[in-house]
């Protein structure tokens, strides 16, 4: 019998080799956008085909990935995908410079899915969305969502989404939050529901690939507890930037006054005066509900930021991640198994750092120290001692195997180094019994 978690971990192998077999191509516009590349990605990783469509190629031409130049501003034939076998269309493009052209565009992707008789399409539209939006940007999705009427055709209304590269809206928040210890706001009290970047894409996957079939056309993808807009910027000043925020009301006139300044000299504005107007007013048509029968769950705001590599909580995991993996596998610790470590703990019930001890002292030799022995009394320890063990499987995982290793230092000296760590270890239980509660 194995250890229940090893047995956890070999079911989630077999349920992804399960899936893989089954592949898909996705067409999906805005490939090379925020959200799409990261799509793209793990569509790629689940094993499916991917043909992108849009003005720019994907950063890398790599695994199933096809391109078809395409602007929305130039029509595209309603038979463009009669000749290929497509099962799903994803449509995450939009041009901010467009206009009205994205309501067209839309229209005739629409047709030529319907053309080829394509079983299902997924618009990427906005939380925001309705006829009476505060931006174009609002308004627009709204019209393309009207266009969307028919079996197969679902609507995914995305939340304020956050973290991954510091592109579009996030990228412009974070590093705003970043220059700044005083920021003049506004809406700061309007409700948001935040979404991180890796749901979004996982979530949009699912409903491309999952099988069943949902009567719903509108899908809300963001996290059901909202949390003010305030609250939002100084969580990401905090956790991604450790420093304390201060935010002071302004008015929308003074800021859109000041973020076209630069047109006056023939400049491109700091910040798209569009994404000042969605976050000024912002009231949800729809709010986010709980979508596990369809296999969703989605991460709160603060966890999603400790994983972010700037965050002191994943620079801390990262250390946590070295001592453990030298602890079990030797000082020889791969980069590859400190971020399987990390993305082991990030989707655990307590995806943060648990060892107490400066990072300084906690060596491979301290570390021994230091390990708690006995039966795990509190929950930390057993946290811990599922750290430890996943740690071990990990380096293992990636490091030469025991014959490998036995043939390169032949059985004597393998003999003579286990009875050497096996002294060691009798002679550090007093130790142990007594430094270990420290330790978590």
């Amino acid at each position: 019998m194995l250890h229940p978690n090893v047995d956890t971990a070999i079911g989630q192998i077999r349920s992804i080799q399960s899936r893989r077999e089954i592949s898909l191509h996705l067409v999906v516009t805005g490939g090379s956008g925020y959200i799409g590349q990261r799509f793209v990605e793990i569509a790629i990783n689940a094993g499916h085909e991917v043909t992108c469509v849009g003005r720019n190629a994907p950063t890398s031409l790599i695994g199933n990935i096809n391109y078809i130049n395409w602007d929305f501003s130039f029509p595209l034939s309603r038979n463009i995908f009669c000749d290929k076998s497509v099962d799903v269309v994803v449509h995450l493009g939009h041009d901010w410079k467009a206009g009205q052209a994205n309501v067209i565009a839309s229209q005739t992707l629409l047709d030529a899915t319907r053309q080829a008789r394509i079983p299902r399409f997924i618009f990427a539209s906005s939380i925001l969305a309705r006829n009476d939006a505060g931006n174009q940007y609002g308004r627009l999705k709204k019209k393309i969502e009207e266009c969307c009427d028919k079996h197969g055709e679902i609507i995914a209304r995305i939340g304020l989404v956050y973290g991954g590269p510091l592109n579009a809206t996030w990228g412009k928040l974070n590093k705003i939050v970043k220059a700044f210890r005083v920021l003049p706001t506004i809406g700061q009290k309007h409700l948001v529901y935040p979404i991180h970047l890796d749901d979004v894409a996982a979530a949009l996957l699912q409903l491309a690939t999952s099988s069943s079939q949902t009567q719903k056309r509108l899908m809300v993808l963001a996290h059901t507890s909202g949390i003010t807009f305030g609250s939002f910027l100084t969580d990401i000043s905090y956790i991604l930037h450790k420093k304390k925020l201060i935010l002071l009301p302004f008015p929308l006139s003074l800021i859109l006054m000041s973020v076209k300044l630069p047109l006056l000299f023939r400049l491109p504005p700091i910040v798209d005066p569009e994404r000042i107007l969605g976050l000024a007013k912002m009231h949800p048509t729809a709010l986010p509900v709980d979508l596990s029968h369809w296999g969703l769950s989605f991460r709160g705001l603060r966890r999603g930021l400790w994983g972010e590599p700037s965050s002191d909580f994943h620079q801390r995991l990262v250390q946590e991640a070295t001592i453990m993996l030298n602890y079990v596998g030797g000082p020889q610790t791969r980069p590859s198994s400190i971020k399987t470590y990390c993305n082991f703990v990030k989707r655990s019930k307590t995806p943060w750092p648990i060892l107490k001890l400066p990072t300084y002292l906690l060596c491979a030799a301290a570390f021994r120290c230091f390990e708690p022995v006995g039966s795990s009394r509190t929950s930390k320890q057993k946290e811990f001692k599922r750290r430890l063990l996943a740690a071990a499987l990990i380096s293992r995982h990636h490091s030469e195997s025991s014959t490998e290793r036995q043939k390169r230092c032949g059985t004597l000296q393998t003999i003579i180094l286990v009875l050497v760590q096996t002294t060691i270890e009798v002679a550090l239980l007093p130790i142990r019994a007594v430094l270990g509660r420290f330790l978590v």
